[in-house]
């Protein structure tokens, strides 16, 4: 099950934070007073709706992220949505150790398959 469906994400926000790469349900958020931040390491974050949160990380994977026409198509990142979903609640100082604890966890998954 997708961890970001409607009715895994209760009121329909997803937080993001600033920690490079951190996201899960607007509940779980923590705060600082009153100003929204990373439950796990204390990051500042934003709010949007989970629509169109998934809209923003469908079309990163796809590569069209702010192009208005097909010619203005970007390099697609393939497997970027299932990354996004396997991260939802996990917090990692920045982008590149992300992509290495998802890379180990393909490959442990791989192992087991």
């Amino acid at each position: 099950m997708n961890p970001f469906s409607a009715e895994r994400v209760g009121d329909g926000r997803v937080f993001y934070g600033l920690c490079t790469f951190w996201t899960d349900d607007w509940s779980v958020m923590g705060s600082s007073s009153g100003i929204p931040v990373c439950p796990k390491c204390g990051s500042v974050g934003f709010e949007t709706t989970l629509t169109k949160w998934m809209v923003g990380v469908r079309q990163h994977e796809m590569g069209t992220t702010g192009a208005v026409a097909p010619s203005e198509r970007r390099d697609p990142h393939p497997g970027y949505v299932q990354m996004i979903v396997w991260g939802k609640g996990r917090c990692f100082p920045n982008w590149e150790i992300a992509q290495q604890a998802y890379a180990s966890f393909l490959e442990r998954e791989k192992a087991f398959a």
